[in-house]
């Protein structure tokens, strides 16, 4: 089994998953036990393993599924960082699949939510640095 065929199996589940509106655990079982059986060579197992990390890859795609960073300067309550989480998963458009929350005084106030590549900073020292490149333009 090359590549290509690995890839085309990950499409079918995937198209099955968008079908019955959910991940389908025992279709993905099903799959990963069949490779299993193969499991007993050195190519059956890199196989297995390489179908494994690509499908959580693929899933972690299109579920759209995060971890959400949420930094600040002092600490969150309980509602506060659910409120973040929140805000967080609607306009970084991802899922929550993981929060990490960091304390960072150099923040001055404020926060910084970041999910995968996309950033939305709303900290003091992020409207500092934005001001400081206004007026170095001109």
């Amino acid at each position: 089994m090359k590549g290509q065929a690995i890839q085309s199996i990950i499409r079918r589940i995937l198209v099955q998953c968008r079908k019955q509106g959910h991940l389908d655990l025992g279709l993905l079982a099903a799959v990963i036990l069949t490779l299993l059986k193969e499991k007993n060579s050195v190519l059956g197992r890199r196989l297995t393993n390489t179908l494994i990390m690509q499908l959580l890859h693929t899933l972690k795609i299109e579920t759209k599924a995060a971890t959400i960073s949420i930094k600040t300067a002092i600490p969150l309550s309980a509602s506060m960082k659910k409120e973040c989480v929140v805000f967080g998963e609607k306009n970084l458009g991802t899922k929550a699949e993981d929060i990490q929350e960091d304390q960072d005084t150099s923040l001055i106030g404020g926060i910084v939510l970041q999910a995968n590549d996309r950033v939305w900073d709303a900290s003091i020292a992020g409207k500092f640095a934005s001001l400081q490149k206004e007026v170095a333009r001109g």
